[in-house]
């Protein structure tokens, strides 16, 4: 929902990885409000990593590539450090 994705890991110490799925591709922007813990925020349009930035733990400043995506994943920075690269394919199981 709306109020799922706003909140997105705010709170969590130890968050989950978690999959931002949109109908149709915009440009999306994440920020690490009330978020404890660092992050790797995955950009993805059409199967493809198109970006990958770092959510800093209480930052306001908002991240994410000036084009379309589809898909934002996050995960946590130091368990997927250097696991993702542009370009790389990313298919989401059910």
């Amino acid at each position: 929902t709306s109020a799922q994705k706003i909140k997105g890991l705010m709170y969590n110490e130890n968050p989950p990885n978690m999959a931002f799925l949109y109908p149709r591709p915009d440009i999306n922007k994440f920020w690490m409000k009330s978020t404890p813990c660092k992050l790797l925020i995955i950009f993805c349009l059409k199967g493809k990593v198109i970006d990958i930035q770092e959510g800093i733990p209480f930052s306001l400043k908002s991240v994410g590539p000036n084009s379309l995506t589809d898909l934002v994943i996050e995960v946590p920075f130091d368990k997927y450090f250097n696991q993702f690269k542009i370009g790389d394919s990313v298919v989401i199981k059910k």
